[in-house]
């Protein structure tokens, strides 16, 4: 088994980036300078809809 991550469409992966509050963009730095979602990584990939975000301890399935 491998370690848990986001599996996201990357549609959607542009759209948590671009989330914001009052102009503070929620996950864009951590996204882009970590690479993860609340501290877990991120798998993108077109073999999930655009509409879900899965979460899942074993990501390379999706691959």
């Amino acid at each position: 088994m491998g370690t848990a991550a986001w599996v996201i469409h990357p549609t959607r992966a542009t759209a948590l980036m671009q989330l914001n509050d009052t102009g503070i963009f929620i996950f864009h730095q951590e996204m882009l300078d970590k690479g993860t979602i609340r501290g877990f990584s991120f798998i993108m990939t077109t073999r999930v809809p655009t509409t879900r975000i899965t979460f899942s301890a074993d990501w390379r399935q999706y691959l």
